[in-house]
């Protein structure tokens, strides 16, 4: 890295051009949005820049909640929640998948932070959505392992400039995928 790009006194303009970094610069807050956000309210977000894309921007919609048992062990307890990923950026974008300590989260109403997704995945939906070519969308779904006394809490989702958002998860069946998802398993 540069010299002066861990200094607590750089400009956002040194970071982002000599640095080459993206999100705040050492010493400055990330800005939080106002949350948490309803689901089917749409949040612009950054991109991840740990796969060779430039970071872009993605709109993130969470749109259903199911819970359901199906899967491993059998029967189970799981929530899954769809997110439409949009690129409306100039770049090819990808939302962060956690393994950087962001991504996607899901905390239970007693505040139980449950960061390890399950490889539920209903038919029709993508895992987690890869790199996204501007102008086009994808469909994903995230499940998470969750005990019968979990259901509703708040989804959150950090990207890749550290930047948290989040959203309320209602603690039934809620949202336009809801048979969509059930058939999907």
């Amino acid at each position: 890295m540069p010299p002066g790009c861990n200094e607590p006194t750089v400009s956002p303009q040194y970071w982002f051009t000599v640095c080459g970094q993206t999100g705040p610069a050492p010493g400055e807050a990330a800005p939080m949005p106002a949350g948490p956000m309803q689901l089917g309210t749409s949040a612009e977000t950054s991109g991840d820049t740990n796969y060779g894309t430039s970071g872009g921007t993605l709109e993130l919609t969470p749109t259903t909640v199911v819970y359901h048992t199906g899967g491993s062990p059998k029967g189970s307890p799981h929530v899954t929640i769809t997110v439409k990923t949009r690129n409306g950026g100039a770049v090819v974008a990808e939302p962060t998948d956690g393994t950087s300590g962001r991504g996607f989260e899901y905390i239970t109403s007693e505040g139980e932070q449950l960061n390890t997704k399950v490889g539920l995945i209903p038919s029709g939906f993508d895992g987690n959505s890869s790199a996204i070519q501007p102008g086009t969308f994808q469909w994903a779904a995230y499940t998470w392992g969750v005990k019968d006394n979990q259901r509703g809490g708040t989804l959150q989702y950090t990207d890749g400039t550290g930047v948290v958002y989040t959203w309320t998860i209602p603690a039934q069946d809620t949202g336009p995928q809801v048979a969509e998802v059930n058939d999907g398993f």
